[in-house]
């Protein structure tokens, strides 16, 4: 954790302010899988105090992945506040997730998994939304947001 990411920790339960993104291509999304999780998560991460949550996504796309997200490409399509349990700690976060449309021309690996640039232990991978439907993906609400891509606020409890 950065001194500057908006997290706050209280006892047992931590604040985060995080951003996530949905990149889409040829009807696959790009999700990741972390060898010390037993599920899938969405691409993102914490938002640095003064950073737009736009930024925080282009910054965090480029550590993770290494690709610069086009800027006519991107699109908010959830507000979540998100509840949740991770080990031991309960979980208050508010989440922006935004859509990205992968055009053939991004480099950005399309076809195949690769590794997380600055987490080797975390893979990238393109599935299919029928691949998707049977994985353990997070945030829980990810699977309906696939077939719903409209703006829209949700608040999640797990």
């Amino acid at each position: 954790m950065n001194n500057d990411d908006i997290v706050f920790k209280n006892d047992n339960i931590k604040f985060n302010y995080r951003v996530a993104g949905i990149f889409e291509y040829n009807n696959k999304y790009l999700i990741q899988k972390s060898e010390k999780d037993d599920f899938y998560s969405l691409i993102g991460g914490k938002v640095k105090f003064g950073e737009k949550t736009v930024s925080a996504l282009e910054r965090e796309v480029m550590e993770e992945i290494g690709f610069e997200i086009p800027k006519d490409k991107t699109r908010l399509i959830r507000v979540c506040e998100n509840f949740f349990q991770y080990s031991s700690t309960r979980y208050h976060e508010i989440l922006f997730i935004y859509l990205i449309d992968i055009r053939e021309d991004d480099i950005i690996e399309k076809q195949k998994s690769f590794r997380c640039v600055d987490k080797d232990t975390t893979m990238m991978l393109w599935k299919s939304e029928q691949e998707i439907e049977k994985l353990d993906l997070r945030p829980e609400n990810s699977k309906d947001i696939l077939k719903n891509k409209e703006l829209k606020h949700e608040v999640i409890v797990e």
